[in-house]
């Protein structure tokens, strides 16, 4: 018997299927007549314990999303976002984005806390797998340090999906729109290239970089690995992701330094 309009919580129950039946009655808990009832029936899936980020994405490609899994490493959040309290976490196999509207995984997590009990859904978004946690997780360390993977483009493009939400460091890439007055805009795709095309998107329009001036000389970029729609991006985080390649002076022709100044190599 139910006497207050406070939500039905059922706890304790198996993976399966799942029917719950209710009847309005009167105060001596007769049907009422005509009858008013209702019936829901609904399937808890079960819980997949996997190891790693990698073993989630594997069963993901074989199985399709949807499923729910346990994922007993630690992955480490390597840029946490107030929109839609998102998390990009990497372990040392793998990365995914977790997308949390709800905010149920509970604890404030910050770029370098590793998470521990994460579990959740998986759902795919324009070709972009994330994972959407149904139940608190907590922070197991903190000040980790994930180091981004120096790759080039073409390589991210020929296998998404082994890159996709990992932080990666791209080197000499210039930006196609870099003139020396063009700024950053939120949202925009810009291209980038290393030797190959490459598509750098503004999708953290709370970035610092967002209407600071776009790069016109060759740089280093650290950023997170987009898919859209199986169309490969990377966005940086910060300004600090960009960084001015340094130049080999012997490697100018005609250039010579004389005296030599120079201290500790430098």
């Amino acid at each position: 018997m139910k006497y207050d309009t406070a939500p039905i919580v059922l706890s304790g129950l198996t993976p399966g299927v799942h029917t719950v039946d209710m009847s309005l009655v009167d105060n001596s808990h007769n049907p009422l007549s005509p009858a008013v009832n209702t019936t829901l029936t609904f399937t808890i899936n079960a819980l997949n314990v996997v190891s790693n980020l990698a073993a989630v994405r594997a069963d993901v490609l074989a199985n399709g999303a949807g499923k729910y899994y346990e994922v007993s490493s630690q992955p480490v959040v390597t840029y946490a976002r107030l929109n839609r309290n998102q998390k990009y976490v990497q372990d040392a196999t793998a990365a995914v984005l977790i997308d949390d509207v709800p905010n149920t995984i509970g604890a404030t997590f910050v770029a370098g806390d590793a998470i521990n009990g994460l579990k959740g859904q998986t759902v795919l978004f324009n070709g972009l797998l994330e994972f959407v946690p149904y139940t608190a997780a907590t922070v197991a360390s903190s000040g980790n340090t994930v180091t981004p993977q120096v790759v080039s483009t073409a390589t991210i493009s020929g296998n998404l999906e082994a890159y996709e939400s990992e932080l990666v460091q791209i080197n000499n890439a210039t930006f196609a729109d870099g003139n020396g007055t063009a700024a950053f805009t939120a949202s925009t795709n810009y291209n980038i290239n290393d030797g190959a095309t490459f598509v750098f998107r503004t999708l953290f329009s709370e970035a610092n970089y967002i209407t600071t001036v776009i790069p016109s000389t060759p740089v280093s970029i650290v950023g997170l690995v987009g898919n859209s729609n199986a169309v490969a991006q990377v966005t940086a985080r910060n300004l600090a992701d960009f960084s001015t390649l340094a130049v080999n002076q012997n490697a100018i022709s005609g250039l010579s330094v004389y005296q030599n100044p120079v201290k500790n190599g430098v």
